[in-house]
C-alpha cells in the first residue's frame, strides 16, 4: 500500500511540470488567436489604405490629364482664331472634305513666311474638329508659310465639342466660341472659350 501511495505521488515536481505545461499550452494558443485576429485587422486595414490612396492616384492623374488637355486646345484654339481673317464654308485637305458646323471650325489665317512677312493672297488653314473621342487640330500650310502642314491631337476622353459662331453662317463669323466636353473614369470638365477674328 505504500509503495503504491509512494508510486503515485513521489513525483510531485514531474506532476506540477505537466501542469504548468498544459496551462502554458492553453496560453499559447490563446496567444496565437490574438495575433492572428491583429495580423487579419492589420492586413484588412492596409488593403484599405492601398484602395483608397490608388483611388485618390487615379483621381489625380485623370485630373492632371483633364488640364493638359484643356491647356492644349484652349491654346491652339485662341491663336488659330486670333490670326484668322475668317471662318471658311469648306475646305479639302489630304482627301478629306472638312466643312464648318457645330461639330468643326476651319479658320482661314494669312500666311506669313519664316521672316515675318505677309504672304500676299496666300492662306494657312488650321481646323479644329472632333473623330470619335479625340479633338484634333488639322493645318494645311501655304507655299512659303513658316507653319507646318499635319495633324496635331489636342484631346482625349472627349464627350463631345461643340461651336457656335455670332452670324447665321460660319463664313460670316466675326468670333467664335467653342464648347468641350471632357471626361475620363474618375473626372469631367467643361471647357469654354470665345475667340475673335483679329484680321477680318
Amino acid at each position: 500500500m505504500d509503495g503504491a501511495r509512494r508510486d503515485k505521488n513521489s513525483f510531485p515536481i514531474h506532476n506540477e511540470m505537466i501542469n504548468k505545461f498544459k496551462k502554458q499550452s492553453g496560453l499559447t494558443l490563446l496567444e496565437t488567436v490574438i495575433a492572428i485576429s491583429i495580423f487579419v485587422v492589420s492586413a484588412i486595414v492596409i488593403v484599405s489604405l492601398f484602395i483608397y490612396h490608388t483611388k485618390i492616384f487615379k483621381i489625380e492623374e485623370s485630373l492632371s490629364s483633364l488640364k493638359i488637355h484643356k491647356s492644349l486646345f484652349t491654346r491652339n484654339f485662341n491663336e488659330a482664331g486670333e490670326a484668322a481673317s475668317a471662318v471658311a464654308s469648306s475646305q479639302a485637305i489630304g482627301g478629306n472634305q472638312y466643312i464648318s458646323s457645330t461639330s468643326t471650325v476651319i479658320f482661314k489665317i494669312p500666311a506669313i513666311d519664316a521672316d515675318g512677312n505677309l504672304l500676299a493672297n496666300f492662306f494657312d488653314y488650321v481646323i479644329f474638329y472632333r473623330d470619335n473621342s479625340s479633338v484634333f487640330m488639322e493645318t494645311e500650310a501655304a507655299s512659303g508659310s513658316r507653319k507646318k502642314s499635319g495633324q496635331k491631337l489636342l484631346a482625349s476622353a472627349t464627350e463631345n465639342l461643340i461651336f457656335r459662331y455670332d452670324s447665321a453662317t460660319p463664313a460670316g463669323a466675326s468670333s467664335v466660341s467653342s464648347f468641350l466636353y471632357l471626361k475620363s473614369s474618375s473626372a469631367q470638365d467643361l471647357i469654354s472659350a470665345t475667340v475673335f477674328l483679329r484680321n477680318k
